[in-house]
């Protein structure tokens, strides 16, 4: 407990103001609106002793309180 290793992250993403835009020509996107998202990572020391995002998740809108 002391030196952990891995640790798991639990948290709110408000994507209310973000936009999600087309990286190449095309057709415009047509966006949902954002809102409050959980969103859920694991974060695993390296043998460097750096950290690295392992999982990431972020769910719908509304999944967060």
């Amino acid at each position: 407990a002391d030196a952990p290793t891995k640790i798991s992250i639990r948290d709110c993403v408000n994507t209310a103001a973000s936009q999600i835009v087309r990286a190449s020509p095309g057709l415009p996107y047509s966006d949902t609106p954002g809102g409050r998202r959980l969103c859920l990572a694991d974060v695993e020391r390296q043998g460097d002793g750096s950290w690295k995002v392992t999982s990431f998740g972020l769910r719908e809108v509304g999944t967060c309180g």
